[in-house]
């Protein structure tokens, strides 16, 4: 995941942004790539949007407060860790 949409992630805990609009200037960043962002976030099932008349409300995805994440890391992604002969 990237740096950009974890920080949005945090925004969207810390600062309840009511709009997409309002998230961009949270984060001060620019509409579009928030935008795209976001709905990277909501294709994961990360978030999900709240409707509010005209706007769309980003929320952690069934209203949680908190999202844990877990990855792995294969040895094939790691490389020849082990020192080389000499």
């Amino acid at each position: 995941m990237r740096t950009s949409n974890l920080t949005l992630l945090e925004a969207i805990v810390d600062e309840q942004p009511e709009s997409i609009r309002e998230t961009a200037e949270v984060v001060d960043r620019d509409y579009r790539g928030v935008h795209r962002n976001l709905m990277e976030l909501q294709e994961l099932g990360v978030i999900e949007f709240e409707a509010d008349g005209g706007r769309k409300r980003p929320i952690l995805r069934g209203g949680s407060e908190t999202v844990d994440f877990s990855f792995s890391i294969s040895q094939d992604d790691l490389g020849d860790t082990h020192p080389a002969s000499v």
